[in-house]
């Protein structure tokens, strides 16, 4: 008798529920975007909304009829942004709609005389962006990689370029040291650091972690005694030896 007694009255509360969303408007719009952990400013929340309020055809999200702020389609239309990663949406019955936005990421900014893209930490491609520079090694050169085929890198050049700045991504020394990377004539991985020779070869994008430990262990023990500018190049593309000019 109480179980049914419960369930009368839970019907009856989920109905009362549902008829008075019916009537809810949006009360507070609360956007959150990772801007103080990833470092970017992509997107704000001013654009967030400008976002959603041109797909709903409205001036203004607060106000707006709760029903019909339908999260997954929100996060569809959200995720439409180049600059957006991840998105969630949600409402809570106090009418508030709560968007949550993880921007992309980027490595590396491809910037060529016809190019000129973002490479994103999952080898990504995406547009660059008017109001904001990210502050990340730009590569050039004999580099035809094109925002083609958005999802990842194709040519062997990209994946070369593309496996260097994962190699290094998670090193705050050599991303500090990281200033340009280009593709030179004879299709080999360069580096131009922001300190020393003017150029250093890896060549392929094989054994790259040996090449990195030869090129610290260079820099901390010949650099450091005869001075970053003494060389011209560096050329690791040998194993076990590093040639100098």
């Amino acid at each position: 008798m109480l179980w049914g007694l419960l369930v009368v009255n839970l019907i009856i509360f989920l109905s009362f529920t549902g008829s008075e969303q019916e009537h809810i408007t949006c009360t507070q719009v609360n956007i959150e975007i990772d801007n103080q952990t990833s470092g970017n400013y992509f997107v704000d929340k001013e654009a967030v909304g400008h976002i959603i309020t041109n797909h709903l055809h409205i001036n203004s999200i607060v106000g707006a009829a709760v029903k019909d702020l339908n999260p997954y389609i929100l996060e569809n239309v959200l995720l439409g942004n180049p600059f957006i990663k991840k998105v969630k949406v949600y409402k809570d019955i106090a009418g508030s709609l709560n968007i949550q936005i993880v921007q992309k990421r980027p490595v590396a900014r491809v910037f060529t005389d016809k190019l000129d893209y973002y490479i994103d930490e999952d080898g990504g491609k995406f547009t660059f962006c008017t109001s904001y520079t990210a502050r990340v090694p730009v590569v050039n050169g004999y580099f035809f990689e094109s925002m083609a085929y958005k999802d990842s890198m194709v040519t062997k050049e990209g994946k070369m370029v593309y496996n260097y700045l994962k190699a290094i991504d998670t090193s705050a020394y050599f991303k500090s040291m990281t200033e340009e990377i280009y593709i030179n004539e004879e299709g080999d991985l360069t580096i131009v650091p922001k300190i020393g020779p003017n150029e250093i070869i890896f060549g392929d994008d094989k054994d790259l972690s040996d090449k990195l430990n030869k090129m610290y262990t260079f820099y901390s023990k010949v650099l450091n005694t005869v001075g970053y500018n003494h060389y011209k190049s560096i050329n690791l593309k040998f194993r076990n030896e590093v040639v100098c000019k």
